[in-house]
């Protein structure tokens, strides 16, 4: 079942990431997913906030308050996650 799940969650962190631009605020952000993005407490090298929807995630690095990078993140079964490449959408 989660196998399902997860294509499904890729497919749309995928549609979500395509409409992603270089410089975008939070907010422009937000409207692309359609809802807040998590501040995460404590930001990692590759994310500052995260979007999570099922069993897929969405990170997303700011920079400066503008989007520099995103990576789509899906849990595949009980202990496992499979980490997409990460996207510089300043590129």
């Amino acid at each position: 079942m989660a196998g399902g799940c997860a294509s499904i969650a890729k497919d749309k962190m995928e549609h979500l990431q395509a409409q992603l631009r270089c410089g975008m605020s939070v907010e422009q952000v937000e409207a692309i997913v359609g809802e807040r993005i998590k501040t995460l407490d404590v930001p990692t090298p590759e994310a500052t906030h995260l979007y999570r929807r099922g069993f897929g995630d969405l990170r997303f690095k700011f920079e400066e308050d503008k989007l520099r990078v995103s990576q789509i993140v899906v849990v595949t079964g009980w202990e496992w996650a499979e980490e997409e490449p990460i996207v510089d959408h300043c590129k």
